[in-house]
């Protein structure tokens, strides 16, 4: 019997397009729009935390081919870092630029730490003249903390995004409809947003992971290019 305690959300699964044609206990034969198949048979508690492990990583890899293949045609990429890092987890956009700073990135990569104030860079942003702007920041979407979703601009109204004076939704439309570049979020679920100077275990892991993430996809996009 299966033990209680184990928690599978599969509406999560499902909003990642994983599919198991074999159930929890088989082996993922097809990622992308997909229906998600769950069939729970008396197996081992052991088993379920493996699975529970492979899902995880499967839904890594989707955030990865979903951002490869938003910038397959990227020439100049604008990433915003946008948060307040004096409020936890709220500084988890501003915690992955700093980063990517840290790292050798192709050229045609602009990197903007916005902080709370993102409207001040709107000058900035333009003069690089990006055909794409990937904006990171914390939003709440009943999720796991330290999950993160690639969110369409149409969207991210529905969202209850951050600290933030001016509205995210505002923000992207004003920049895409100025710069004409594709434009999209990159959302973080936060565990804690209260005043703190520290991300949460849960959120530093997640900014590492996404550092990591965003830097192999830059590279390989580009040195194709190159």
């Amino acid at each position: 019997m299966i033990d209680p305690s184990v928690n599978i959300n599969v509406a999560n699964v499902v909003s990642l397009g994983i599919l198991d044609k074999r159930g929890v206990h088989g082996e993922v034969k097809t990622l992308g729009a997909a229906a998600f198949s769950l069939s729970l048979g008396c197996r081992p508690l052991g088993n379920l935390l493996y699975i529970g492990f492979r899902i995880n990583s499967i839904s890594k890899l989707t955030l990865k081919t979903q951002l490869e293949s938003w910038l397959k045609d990227a020439v100049r990429v604008a990433v915003l870092g946008i948060g307040s890092t004096i409020r936890t987890d709220d500084g988890a956009g501003p915690s992955i630029l700093k980063k990517l700073e840290e790292e050798k990135l192709p050229s045609n990569i602009g990197l903007f730490n916005c902080g709370v104030s993102p409207e001040s860079f709107t000058g900035s942003i333009k003069r690089f003249q990006a055909s794409h702007i990937l904006i990171i920041d914390t939003a709440h979407l009943e999720v796991k903390p330290g999950e993160t979703r690639l969110v369409p601009l149409d969207k991210v109204k529905g969202l209850a995004v951050s600290t933030h004076t001016l509205p995210l939704s505002m923000l992207a439309k004003y920049l895409e409809s100025t710069t004409n570049a594709k434009t999209i979020l990159l959302a973080i679920q936060p565990q804690n947003i209260e005043f703190g100077d520290k991300l949460t275990p849960e959120l530093e892991e997640a900014t590492d992971r996404v550092a990591d993430m965003m830097v192999e996809v830059f590279k390989k996009i580009f040195e194709k290019k190159s």
